[in-house]
């Protein structure tokens, strides 16, 4: 993690959290045996209870656990604001991964070719738009008046290639590193998604209503729950794809090449 400051009124703090080093020092914590490589976890001994380490997160009271940071980087706080200083933490940026881990990198690598292309071939802007949560006719296609912007890029990532889709300032990305292979959503825009929530100071007795999303990290445990949903439909596009058999070992066992005056030819076998 890291912490920055601002030396100025009114003291802005940004804190960057990385989940899978809270994971890494978890796992180390319990005693469990793991291979890491950056944040990306390439084998880890007992994934049921590395699964549970994630889940508390989203149980961790984040309000008093940044206060506590902002007290540790901040030790004038109080002499110089006094008692009129306190701190509202928003996210301003989130990441939330699903990783698959493959045994070896051969094994992720003889499939990726095949799931980009197949990511990129189907991701149209209706689609893009689906997985992201934003509004589509029943039929699927695009609402005339729609203002969304639908972006796909494909680069080199690392060792390996990322296919990000965007719609406007949030996206959805898959990418590989060696034998793992990642999607992510990262939110940076929450209040293009709607959830149920109470409003502002409303009763906690009385029903919740469909709002969107808050920059808070109140609604952390929220925007996980979003985060998944999609990367979900994104996989479930991806499991959509079949693998078939390349068109020249098809052809190979129906042709026959031959050579005519010096010139290959290839004639259907019959047998």
């Amino acid at each position: 993690m890291n912490i920055r400051l601002q030396t100025w009124f009114p003291y802005h703090i940004q804190i960057c959290l990385n989940g899978r080093e809270w994971l890494r020092r978890g796992l180390e914590r319990e005693g469990i045996n793991f291979s890491v490589h950056g944040n990306k976890f390439l084998h880890i001994v007992d994934y049921p209870k590395a699964q549970q380490l994630l889940d508390r997160q989203l149980d961790t009271r984040f309000s008093k656990l940044l206060n506590n940071f902002a007290q540790k980087i901040f030790p004038s706080m109080k002499d110089i604001m006094g008692p009129y200083l306190s701190y509202y933490w928003t996210l301003w940026q989130s990441e939330w991964a699903t990783d698959f881990i493959f045994d070896t990198p051969a094994s992720l690598k003889s499939i990726m070719d095949s799931l980009l292309r197949h990511a990129h071939i189907t991701g149209t802007s209706s689609r893009v738009l689906r997985y992201l949560d934003r509004p589509v006719t029943k039929s699927g296609q695009l609402y005339a008046r729609s203002k969304d912007t639908v972006v796909t890029r494909i680069t080199d990532f690392n060792d390996g290639i990322r296919l990000r889709h965007w719609v406007d300032r949030n996206s959805v990305k898959i990418y590989n590193e060696q034998n793992n292979l990642r999607v992510e959503t990262t939110i940076n825009d929450p209040g293009k998604f709607k959830v149920f929530r109470h409003k502002q100071g409303q009763d906690k007795n009385e029903p919740k209503q469909r709002l969107p999303m808050r920059k808070g990290v109140m609604d952390t445990p929220l925007r996980a729950a979003v985060s998944q949903d999609v990367n979900n439909r994104l996989m479930e596009d991806l499991v959509t794809l079949q693998e078939k058999t390349p068109i020249r070992d098809l052809l190979d066992g129906l042709i026959v090449p031959i050579i005519k005056k010096g010139r290959n030819f290839r004639v259907r076998a019959y047998g």
